[in-house]
């Protein structure tokens, strides 16, 4: 092994420096076709798809310490430009620094900057602080503007293609690189927030990132158009997904997740891959009466979506010995209506299920339903025994009208009294 350097030459942030602050708003330049600056690691993960990869090696690299900064705590990731300065984040400051480890300037923020800083092919370099807002600063310093996107700095802000900044809260915010207004804001859903999952963008636009349901409900990886509208999301933790998605060589998309057997308190978590092939379509709801009369006929809508937009068929067990057999093809998302009539009293669980026209079949959904009694009324006064009028009423085959009044007699005397045959 080759021997260390003994001598480490150490840098420091002096508090005399002055900060090039700016309160105005200076001119732009346009961002480039990529979005992203070439230079050597211009954002987290290297690039749009989070490959990680450098197009410079290592071999030489023996270990030893060139030199080392002092500054505060320092959380986020690291990003060098074309011409060697090197951003990350501490304390309140983005830091710039020249590449021999001495300060070039910093700018503060109003909080912490915790993740990392992403570099726009134009110098402009984008991060996020605590205070709520993301920022964009010119190379010289300067601000050149600041967007109020509420908490989610701890996410990495992302260049898309066309160089629109991706970054993730509350909700999934698309922001415009010429002046900071919003393009889109993509809606997670109920209790759902990105926390530390920075998005990752593919060459056609479509952002993939990690979703947390409330803290420990779940997560989710999302896969949002470039428009802002859902492409596809899959559930695939029970606790959450703090995991930065990357996509590999022929768009496959990876992305960890975190597990926990509630009853045991094992952790766990899976590498998820995700790709192209065929997935089965998703359980079909099932809308319509949750009760109604025997005899007659009700409506049943029910709705699949197939995950490659495959033609599906349906198949619907009615819960009285009835079922419809593989009935279709239908267009994936297409609602069908289907009527059955049950000729008994009771409760009945309707079960569906969809399968694509490959075969793979969707689990079941259910719906039960109850039949109450079916009634024969008897409106007339008559005359039956006590004796029988008790028996009937033990035994739940007549109905009395509550509505009415009437006079209790010993049981082997006769009374009249409405009644309903059941």
């Amino acid at each position: 092994m080759k021997e260390r350097l003994s001598h480490i030459e150490e840098k420091s942030s002096v508090d005399s420096i002055e900060d090039p602050l700016s309160t105005g708003v200076s001119s732009t330049r346009c961002v480039g076709g990529d979005g992203l600056m070439d230079s050597p690691w211009p954002m987290k993960c290297h690039d749009q798809r989070h490959s990680g990869r450098s197009p410079y090696s290592t071999s030489n690299n023996s270990g030893a310490i060139l030199w080392k900064f002092k500054c505060d705590w320092v959380e986020g990731g690291i990003v060098a430009d074309n011409d060697g300065t090197i951003y990350f984040g501490s304390s309140w400051y983005l830091y710039a620094l020249y590449p021999d480890g001495s300060l070039k300037r910093r700018y503060k923020t109003g909080g912490d900057v915790t993740s990392s800083p992403a570099i726009g092919s134009d110098g402009t370099v984008y991060v996020g602080s605590y205070d709520g807002y993301l920022y964009a600063v010119n190379s010289d310093g300067s601000l050149k503007w600041k967007c109020k996107i509420g908490y989610g700095s701890e996410t990495n802000p992302p260049i898309g293609p066309d160089g629109t900044i991706y970054v993730g809260g509350s909700r999934l915010y698309a922001v415009n690189p010429v002046d900071g207004s919003l393009k889109w804001v993509f809606d997670l859903g109920p209790g759902r927030h990105i926390h530390q999952s920075s998005p990752a963008i593919s060459s056609d636009g479509i952002v993939y990132v990690g979703v947390d349901i409330n803290d420990t409900d779940g997560g989710e990886v999302v896969a949002v158009d470039p428009d802002g509208s859902i492409c596809w999301r899959c559930f695939i933790a029970n606790n959450w997904v703090e995991s930065s998605p990357c996509i590999g060589e022929g768009g496959v998309v990876y992305i960890g997740s975190s597990w926990m057997n509630r009853s045991t308190g094992e952790s766990y978590g899976y590498l998820y891959a995700f790709g192209h092939g065929n997935v089965p379509p998703e359980k079909p709801t099932i809308n319509g009466p949750s009760s109604g009369k025997v005899g007659e006929t009700y409506s049943y809508a029910f709705t699949a979506v197939d995950g490659n937009n495959d033609d599906l068929f349906y198949y619907v067990r009615w819960g009285d010995g009835s079922r419809t057999g593989w009935i279709g093809p239908y267009k994936s998302g297409e609602t069908i209506t289907l009527n059955h009539t049950w000729s008994r009293r009771g409760s009945f669980i309707i079960q569906a299920k969809a399968k694509d026209i490959y075969g793979l079949e969707s689990g079941w959904s259910t719906l039960e339903v109850s039949m109450p009694l079916d009634e024969l009324v008897m409106e007339s006064r008559i005359w039956l025994p006590g004796y029988i009028i008790d028996f009937l009423l033990n035994h739940n085959k007549i109905v009395l009208n509550s509505l009415d009044t009437y006079s209790c007699i010993p049981i082997k005397k006769f009374f009249k009294h409405p009644f309903r045959f059941v």
